[in-house]
Order: C-alpha cells, then structure tokens, then sequence
C-alpha cells in the first residue's frame, strides 16, 4: 500500500507525507530494530508489546510512512510513557478531575505513536486491560481520550486505504456540477453521504453541506437542494 501511496501521491499531498525540518514521512521507513533490541526494550519496560507492531518495527521499519506525520520510532514513542505502569482505561473518559489530568501527564502503558499536530496524537495501549488498542488524546482541547481502533494493523491499514480511495476517486469530484441536484451528485459518489448545516447567515449562505466518504470534497447545498458550489480540498 505505501509503493502504491508513493506513486499517487507524488505530490506529498496526503497530511504529514511531505518532509519538514521536524516532521512529514516522505513514505520512507525508518530501519528496523533487532529482534535482540526488542526483547531488552520489553524487559527494561516490563511489557511485551503487540505481535502485529512486534512484526511491523522488526520487518518494516522502526517508524516511518503511517497515519498523520508517521509512525515514531519505537524510543522516541516511549521517550516521556510510564510503561510498567497499566493504561487504567477501557472506554472512552473526558479528563475532568486533577487526579484525571495528572494521570494522563504520566503517559501510562502508551506508546505515544503519531503526532497530529496542534498538541494532537495517537496513543498505542501497550499496557493494561486496552491492550493492542489505538486511542486519540484530544484533551488539548477539553475532548474525550477515546479508542478508535481495535490493533495497530487496523489504525494503519484503514489509513492507508482510505488515502489510496480518497486520490484515486478524486476524478468523479470533476463530474459534479454548480445545479446538480444532490440525488444527482449521489448517482456519481454513491451513496455514503453526510449532510451537516453551515452556521454563516449571509444571503448567499447554504441551506447546508454535504459530503461522501473518501471524497476530497463537499458541496454547497441550496434551499432547492442543488448544488451551490463544489468545495474541493488540495491536502487529503
């Protein structure tokens, strides 16, 4: 999937995929790691870590091309985690207590493994009863700390898929047209459709958006549900 993301995004236009001074991927990996430097990593950490992740750090890469500005390496996402110490949630907890806040401060049996950015990322649980889980902290902005994927393998697939569909569907955004009526915009991008309502009150504001998986683009809608305007998106 990453050769086939290297050749249809040659213009690093997926989010994170373009080289910075401190972030971005390039759809390169990183070198792997020993099996030998894993075991002492788990032993010094009082852990074992995933056999999917075990697998990807010790066939693929030690970090590299992945979800929002790559994947780190394995001791730059364990660089500020308590990892003997048991991730104490399984569900879904909005940090609204001293005692939540200066828990979660200690990163406990989380690999820190993507950053989003603007204070964002994704957290490997790698200890405790969410074991083999991804989550995401949003709590820089007074959200949930949420899980949202069942394995490693799961969160780094559905990335890679979704990127692959999003390039490759974006020629039918070019079928859509100012007038179109919204069952003629789904007869083209199927059926998946979002709708959500615009907050802007100007004359020209819409009677609301609409959106479809793995499309780089929403629509204008009027109060004759036709199409207002196509809002198509350069990064992906």
């Amino acid at each position: 999937m990453i050769d086939e993301l290297r050749v249809l995004d040659y213009q690093f236009r997926v989010f994170g995929a373009k080289r910075g001074s401190l972030w971005g991927h390039g759809y390169e990996f990183n070198k792997t790691i020993s099996e030998h430097a894993v075991d002492t990593f788990q032993r010094q950490n009082q852990i074992e870590l995933p056999a999917d992740y075990r697998e990807f750090i010790t066939q693929i890469g030690d970090g590299g091309a992945g979800p929002h500005y790559g994947i780190k390496s394995v001791a730059d996402a364990a660089k500020y985690s308590d990892l003997p110490a048991s991730f104490p949630w399984s569900s879904e907890i909005t940090l609204d207590s001293d005692s939540d806040f200066g828990l979660w401060e200690t990163l406990p049996g989380v690999l820190v493994i993507a950053e989003r950015g603007c204070g964002y990322s994704d957290v490997f649980v790698v200890n405790g009863i969410a074991k083999g889980q991804i989550w995401s902290d949003f709590t820089a902005v007074d959200c949930p700390l949420s899980p949202t994927h069942g394995s490693f393998t799961d969160w780094y697939v559905e990335w890679a898929e979704r990127c692959i569909a999003t390039i490759k569907r974006e020629p039918l955004i070019d079928q859509i047209q100012v007038g179109m009526s919204v069952d003629e915009v789904r007869d083209v991008l199927g059926a998946d459709m979002s709708q959500w309502t615009g907050k802007g009150n100007l004359p020209d504001s819409p009677a609301y958006y609409i959106g479809f998986k793995n499309t780089n683009a929403s629509f204008s809608i009027g109060e004759d549900h036709k199409v207002q305007k196509i809002n198509k998106m350069n990064q992906i």
